[in-house]
């Protein structure tokens, strides 16, 4: 009897899990739809006053101003939306042979503006044997989400003129993705939470007040489900290195 009665009990719970996960689903497409709707209008909007030429040169400025809030707005929303399919495992990971060498330059491309108009010397050590493709297996649009978090906040937080090395180092089983800069660091104290959610350091606020605090927690979460690691060595006013461990491919 008391087992019977323990399993009907866990049953009814999974149920109940169950429909918390359904109820919680919809209200996300809920929220998706009624905070879209406005974004969209808002770059319908923008568009059609820039292209009136009848904008003096105040206005178009401010209107360009509306048109990166939304812009920002609608980003953060696809982010929040992201992290919330990832937590709660609705979306599967299909990994398959990566060459990393190839993943991380698209990501440096995908920057390049950014790194060009801040004068950043960024060097790529593609790899300790320059004639071998380093090969990993991962999903590879899994490793360009955490590529992206982590190359990108390397430039956003490296002052104007200064420098990003990025270097690939081979390991018998895993290769090790290692971003070194010379940005502003993370405090002794803060380093415990970088990796929480909705955590951005006091340094990364004064210089980007726009982020949002989910692009580490979503790239240590995808790495470690992809049986991998990310850890960081830091001082602040000096940089920070990040290192991000993959499985190889065999």
């Amino acid at each position: 009897m008391g087992i019977m009665y323990l399993a009907l009990r866990e049953e009814m719970r999974f149920r109940r899990l169950a429909e918390l996960e359904q109820e919680r689903s919809a209200m996300l497409a809920v929220i998706s739809h009624r905070l879209r709707t406005p974004l969209t209008s808002l770059k319908w909007y923008t568009e059609i006053l820039q292209e009136t030429g009848k904008l003096t040169k105040e206005q178009m400025e401010m209107v360009k101003n509306i048109e990166r809030g939304s812009a920002e707005s609608n980003s953060l929303l696809n982010r929040f939306l992201e992290v919330s399919r990832r937590t709660s495992g609705t979306i599967s990971q299909t990994p398959s042979i990566v060459n990393a060498r190839e993943a991380i330059q698209t990501t440096i491309d995908s920057l390049g503006g950014r790194i060009k108009e801040k004068n950043i010397v960024l060097t790529f050590i593609k790899s300790d044997r320059e004639k071998e493709s380093p090969l990993v297996y991962i999903d590879p649009h899994i490793l360009q989400d955490i590529l992206d978090a982590i190359i990108s906040n390397a430039v956003s937080y490296t002052p104007d003129r200064g420098w990003i090395d990025i270097n690939i180092i081979e390991q018998r089983e895993h290769m090790v993705v290692k971003v070194l800069d010379t940005g502003v660091g993370i405090s002794k104290s803060e380093q415990a939470r970088i990796f929480l959610r909705f955590f951005r350091g006091a340094q990364a606020k004064l210089i980007s007040p726009q982020g949002n605090g989910l692009g580490l927690f979503l790239a240590k979460r995808l790495i470690e489900e992809a049986n991998g690691s990310m850890w960081f060595e830091s001082e602040e006013g000096k940089g920070s290195t990040f290192f991000v461990k993959i499985p190889k491919a065999r």
